[in-house]
């Protein structure tokens, strides 16, 4: 009998499909024809690419098998794109030239995400994460960055990587809106693919941020300015309105009572925040007090996604202090205006402490933040020459008021 022995055809195919910029592991089960051991070098080709480019294989040189045996090859691949590829092992026994051939088709897509980042806090603060990007390619690397939130950003926006190397790029995120979600991250190269991290993050409104504090004698006032910054990025229009907790309200305080707390505004509109600088919000707040003790409020400013600022107010009233002083012509009249700064009706009494002056009204009565005029006159039978000091006291049951 005459054989004739041709070249070996592919004994065995493998296909699957792998997930790109993760390293794959795969298994060709070579069979040894022989009933003796045989030790293969064990070479591949790649024979086609197409998608991408930048595929990496590594695997051993050698591989030794037992007679009559069946062992596994183990190699890895890597790809940074999606790609279909197609690599051929040729397995040679040295000694006698005699190899076998298999095949390796892989498939590379795009995976899922690469990692989560996670973001937990208070709205408005700024909440940052930093990428570490390599390049393992031979090429320069080009870089840009997106996201689905439109409160995501990055530094820098685009960036480029050099060969053989790595750079960092942060994700940046600043939430004005108090909530919990999800939002994704794409990086995208044309040499290196697709880089998606998935982003969560859950939010709150922070409560009072601030404390301010305003003092004025009873019968003044004080204004003072509360700045918050808007980093909406779209235009808003905020409430502004005062609360008075339990725990800061007034004892016995009248249910009509005048307001200590007065708001200029109770809307406020602001545009958006374009180059996320921030817009600074400038609420002036004038506090008139109508008692001698402390007064406390909380200052709220909200938008209608759910917005909040918030700051503590607090008022000391100090004693009335002398106004003037005010000169009064000889003979004529000096009309002086007098409100009541207290928070209820208040009978007042009214009284000049010299006799050259005279006033018209002895007592009188107010409703709450009410004026009158008094009329304060020198008498023309006085003999007095040079400056005369004179004290006009406004006395109520309680306290003494000078005007």
């Amino acid at each position: 009998m005459i054989g004739t022995a041709t070249e070996p055809t592919v004994e065995q195919t493998v296909e699957l499909v792998a997930t790109c910029k993760q390293q794959t592991i795969v298994n060709i089960k070579i069979r040894n024809w022989l009933g003796s051991r045989q030790a293969f070098n064990a070479t591949y080709t790649i024979l086609q690419l197409t998608g991408g480019h930048g595929l990496q294989v590594q695997a051993p040189t050698f591989l030794d098998v037992p007679g009559g045996q069946i062992r596994d090859y183990r190699f890895s691949v890597f790809a940074l794109k999606p790609c279909n590829s197609v690599i051929r092992f040729q397995f040679t026994n040295p000694s006698t030239g005699d190899f076998t051939l298999a095949d390796a088709r892989i498939q590379f897509n795009e995976g899922g995400s690469m990692g989560t980042i996670n973001f937990n806090g208070n709205t408005r603060q700024l909440y940052r994460h930093r990428l570490e990007i390599e390049n393992p390619s031979s090429k320069r690397a080009s870089i840009q960055c997106t996201s689905t939130h439109q409160e995501i950003s990055f530094l820098p926006q685009s960036f480029a990587i050099a060969p053989q190397s790595t750079s960092t790029v942060d994700i940046l995120m600043r939430p004005t809106v108090p909530g919990s979600g999800e939002a994704s991250v794409s990086l995208t190269s044309e040499e290196l693919g697709l880089f998606k991290y998935l982003v969560k993050y859950e939010m709150k409104n922070p409560g009072v941020e601030k404390r301010i504090t305003f003092s004025a004698p009873l019968g003044r006032d004080s204004q003072q300015y509360v700045r918050f910054m808007h980093f909406g990025k779209k235009a808003t229009v905020y409430q502004i309105s005062l609360e008075f907790p339990a725990e800061y309200s007034l004892p016995q305080r009248p249910a009509n009572a005048p307001d200590v707390f007065i708001l200029e505004s109770k809307l406020m509109q602001l545009q958006a925040d374009t180059d996320g600088q921030g817009i600074e919000i400038c609420v002036p707040v004038k506090f008139v007090p109508s008692r001698l003790q402390d007064t406390k409020a909380i200052l709220c400013i909200r938008g209608a996604e759910g917005q909040e600022y918030k700051a503590l107010l607090v008022g000391r009233a100090t004693a009335p202090e002398a106004q003037g002083p005010i000169k009064v012509p000889k003979g004529k009249g000096l009309l002086i205006e007098f409100k009541n700064p207290l928070d209820t009706a208040t009978e007042f009494a009214a009284q000049v402490d010299q006799p050259v002056f005279s006033i018209d009204k002895k007592s009188f009565r107010l409703e709450p933040r009410k004026s009158t005029t008094l009329t304060v006159a020198m008498k023309t039978e006085a003999k007095a020459t040079g400056n005369v000091a004179n004290t006009l006291g406004i006395m109520d049951c309680h306290e003494s008021l000078k005007a």
